[in-house]
């Protein structure tokens, strides 16, 4: 495997030193980093290694603009909104690393192709998966999702993909993502050579468990296949060390029976009033005609989504999910 080759050349040596050192600690072995404030050992260096991405200042560009494709050059501003100077990226130098560290890996994986050296899912080990689906709308799917994906992640590493249209997610994190699951989707499709790192660019982390934003437009989720999210949900596994992957799943999923087929067992939520429970109980009596085998698990959650949401009700119920089915992670 050919390591993404990075330097960053910087005449201040105390941001230099943190960038280095931050960048060090991060533990990515796909990529490689190197540092100069000087440009004479920059170019020794860059005479003996073959470089993937340049970052610097706009004062320090000379004579590297004419020996190196602009493609492989970043420069470091220190005003943030800056797209581009004279058609070279830019990157605001005063932002929080793990951005800077998120949209560095990005552009790695998009320009090496870098194929990843160890498959961490072979033979007998296995990810489990949980498809969490109910064919009740409003019935609190997703905070079960993440209360879920939380307590999990006490013991263990947890991955929460929600692949719903209309997404209540950023009401839990607060802000928009620069990249996505459209976007993962999208390089899975076209390049899956460096797919690690890219996947990587995308991660979030929140309570303890990572998740991938959901998309943007929810419209994006029609035009995907079954085949589609099984192959990427299992590159997910084959990449990462996830003991567990939940999916949030909503009927946007063209033939959602097939994807759930994926799963080792399905949470069903669902509201203890007429109409809501002889849904859950046509969609139980689909699965029964298909000769489908998944095992369903019901939780009711009238008294969580009542006039003021419970949430000691709802990790109460997580609680007794994950003891019924086992599902607490050993730190082994």
């Amino acid at each position: 495997m050919r390591e993404c080759i990075i330097v960053i050349l910087e005449d201040d040596k105390e941001y230099l030193s943190s960038f280095l050192g931050y960048f060090e600690n991060y533990n990515e072995s796909a990529l490689k980093i190197a540092g100069f404030s000087e440009k004479e050992s920059f170019f020794k260096y860059a005479n003996q290694e073959k470089i993937d991405l340049i970052l610097t200042k706009e004062e320090l560009l000379g004579d590297i603009e004419n020996d190196v494709d602009n493609e492989k050059i970043v420069l470091l501003t220190e005003e943030a909104g800056i797209e581009s100077i004279n058609g070279i990226k830019t990157l605001y130098r005063f932002q929080h690393m793990k951005n800077m560290i998120r949209y560095i890996i990005n552009l790695c994986a998009e320009s090496v192709p870098i194929k990843n050296e160890i498959i961490r899912v072979t033979g007998e080990k296995k990810v489990q998966i949980i498809g969490v689906y109910s064919p009740v709308k409003r019935c609190g799917k997703t905070a079960l999702s993440m209360e879920l994906a939380g307590n999990l992640a006490k013991n263990g590493k947890i991955l929460l993909i929600n692949m719903e249209e209309y997404s209540a997610w950023r009401r839990y994190d607060g802000e928009n993502k620069e990249y996505d699951l459209a976007d993962l989707l999208f390089f899975y499709m076209q390049n899956s050579w460096s797919f690690e790192l890219k996947l990587k660019a995308v991660l979030q982390n929140m309570s303890g468990f990572d998740y991938i934003p959901p998309m943007e437009n929810g419209d994006e989720l029609r035009n995907i296949t079954t085949e589609q999210w099984k192959g990427l949900i299992l590159e997910i596994c084959k990449v990462s060390d996830y003991k567990i992957i939940i999916l949030d799943l909503s009927d946007i999923i063209s033939n959602i029976l097939r994807l759930l087929d994926m799963c080792d067992f399905i949470i069903m939520p669902y509201m203890r009033d007429e109409i809501s429970m002889h849904k859950a109980a046509e969609f139980e009596k689909i699965l029964k005609k298909e000769d489908n085998k998944l095992e369903i698990y019901r939780i009711p959650m009238n008294d969580v989504m009542n006039e003021k949401y419970d949430k000691e009700c709802l990790q109460m119920k997580v609680h007794t999910l994950t003891e019924e089915r086992g599902l607490l992670i050993s730190n082994g």
